[in-house]
């Protein structure tokens, strides 16, 4: 008998073994599917200046200098925006592909593979069921929602942070039930994970708080996390060593959004009731999505999409302290999404790009959606209860939701192609959004299609009223040859920003043009008080006076 057992015990590790060969396989085949169109794009937005322009990253000399300067080098805007790992996966790019976009999206591939086959084994490691992580694994490796973070190569940190994340998750997992001497190791590399994390994002800090959610669902027992505080206290530790060194770096400054400053808590708490249906809406139906979201700010009142979320949020939560021993997999779902959510929230402002008022994105979305993932593999396995004649219902539901999320996927990759792309398709999803607006218009003048440049960012300095839509406009004028219109834009401009030394300049050329040269004179000498290194303003004004 007790040879019988030995050998059903191996035959079924045998087993299992093959189910997850097999499931690793199909994870990686369906993300190289889902995502093998972007490596035909190129660099956008953000990667220009990220990669491109960066000086930083095509040096190894520089490897230092990448602890104490944010990610766009040293403008003063976002000095703390300082994301180690990810300068340094870019440096590793431009040594392996110097410019080549190809080689930058293939790493950012690489990583999605990487925390896909991650998240796989970590959801079996804490709830011992294949099928589960199986599909769990699979819709993450394809849902639409990640196109943003995989697709876009400035937003490479998302992915890596949710790499390192479930890598220290799951080796946490491995440490409780290795020996001591294999224990010792599984926490080194297990805060290895977590600092790495660190160094790729900073929301990485929210993992201690996520240990004390999988320990518990590991046993389901109140008693056995008192047992686990002294397996917690190195991740604290750590969490309160890198706060320390990155305010010993950065001081407390942060990179605020000033449209929220004079929100009140509550009035921020409102709005992000609102960006929540947005998430929820995009996780469930990925359809139209955008990467300039802007949302109205609800300043008094409770419209219904914020009582929906409120709604959602306490039937959610209930459901899910419920049925924590029934449905530990979609108690935990639940748990993990809203945790993982609760940085977005905006209490600590978490980015500011102009033009949006409450920060929010799509790619915030790649490491909560893990959470909307685990709950859908786990009602599909449930509806395997219920037999067609030859499937489980739920795994034809499965296949369906695969098959649409791949090709939405693969549709909303081809939008990422470049930057007049991505934004020309903005323009059309988010008519009313300022940055869409400056940007389509001004992608619109590089292209000599002055009337479509003009009513973009004349849209723009409505929405919006600031220098860099006036000098947009200003340059428009003079290359259609109205330099009264140009003078009028850039003095505008000027209104809003009267160190714009570029205007003054701009100012000067229309006056000559005009043959007012005196006036061309004084714009030329107002440049040089501002910028007395401005060589093209000198260079006119000697023109003028030796005339």
């Amino acid at each position: 008998m007790l040879n019988k057992g030995n050998a059903s015990s191996k035959n079924q590790e045998i087993s299992e073994s093959k189910y997850q060969k097999s499931a690793i396989v199909l994870i990686i085949l369906l993300s190289v599917l889902a995502y093998a169109n972007t490596l035909g794009n190129g660099f956008v937005w953000d990667d220009w200046g990220m990669v491109y322009n960066n000086q930083i990253i095509k040096s190894w000399a520089n490897f230092p200098k990448v602890f104490v300067l944010n990610v766009f080098q040293d403008e003063g805007n976002m000095n703390n925006y300082c994301r180690p790992l990810l300068t340094i996966s870019y440096m590793l790019d431009n040594s392996l592909y110097k410019l080549n976009p190809s080689g930058y999206h293939l790493t950012s591939l690489v990583f999605h593979i990487a925390a896909g086959i991650m998240i796989y084994f970590f959801t079996f490691s804490l709830f011992a069921d294949n099928k589960l992580a199986f599909f769990t694994g699979l819709l993450f490796a394809v849902h639409p929602i990640h196109t943003e973070a995989v697709g876009w190569i400035a937003a490479r940190g998302d992915v890596m942070f949710t790499f390192f994340f479930f890598t220290c998750l799951y080796l946490h997992l491995q440490m409780q039930t290795a020996n001591n001497k294999n224990k010792q190791l599984m926490l080194c590399l297990s805060l290895l994970s977590f600092l790495l994390g660190l160094y790729s994002k900073e929301i990485m800090l929210i993992l201690p708080i996520m240990l004390i959610l999988v320990d518990f669902y590991r046993n389901r027992n109140l008693k056995h996390l008192r047992s686990q505080i002294n397996n917690w206290l190195p991740y604290w530790g750590l969490a309160v060593f890198y706060f320390f060194i990155r305010s010993l770096v950065f001081g407390f400054k942060s990179s605020f959004n000033p449209y929220l400053e004079p929100l009140a808590r509550h009035q921020i708490l409102l709005t992000f009731g609102r960006a929540i249906i947005y998430y929820l809406t995009k996780l469930i139906y990925p359809i139209n999505l955008s990467a300039h979201i802007a949302i109205d700010l609800v300043h008094k009142g409770l419209p219904w999409d914020v009582l929906a979320a409120i709604i959602i949020l306490i039937l959610s939560l209930t459901y899910a302290l419920l049925s924590r021993k029934k449905d530990p997999e979609i108690s935990f779902a639940i748990l993990f999404f809203w945790v993982s959510l609760a940085p977005l929230s905006n209490l600590v402002p978490i980015s500011y790009i102009r033009g949006i008022k409450f920060p929010m994105a799509e790619r915030y979305l790649y490491f909560p959606s893990y959470g909307y993932c685990l709950l859908v593999a786990g009602l599909l396995c449930k509806l395997n209860k219920f037999k067609t004649r030859h499937l489980a219902l739920g795994t034809v539901v499965f296949f369906l939701m695969l098959i649409f999320y791949t090709a939405g996927t693969v549709y909303a990759n081809s939008f990422w192609e470049s930057d007049f792309i991505l934004f020309k398709k903005e323009a059309r999803i988010s008519p009313n959004n300022y940055f869409v607006n400056y940007n389509i218009g001004s992608f619109y003048l590089d292209r000599r299609e002055y009337a479509l440049a003009i009513n973009h960012l004349e849209k723009a300095a409505r929405i919006e009223p600031d220098e860099y839509s006036h000098f947009k406009l200003a340059a428009c004028y003079y290359e259609m040859g109205n330099y009264p219109k140009a003078i009028a834009e850039n003095l505008t401009a000027l209104r809003f920003n009267k160190n714009l030394y570029a205007s003054y300049f701009n100012m000067g050329i229309c006056y000559k043009e005009l043959k007012k040269y005196d006036l061309a004179a004084q714009a030329f000498q107002n440049a040089l008080r501002i910028n007395p290194r401005f060589n093209p303003a000198r260079q006119e004004l000697n023109v003028i006076r030796g005339n």
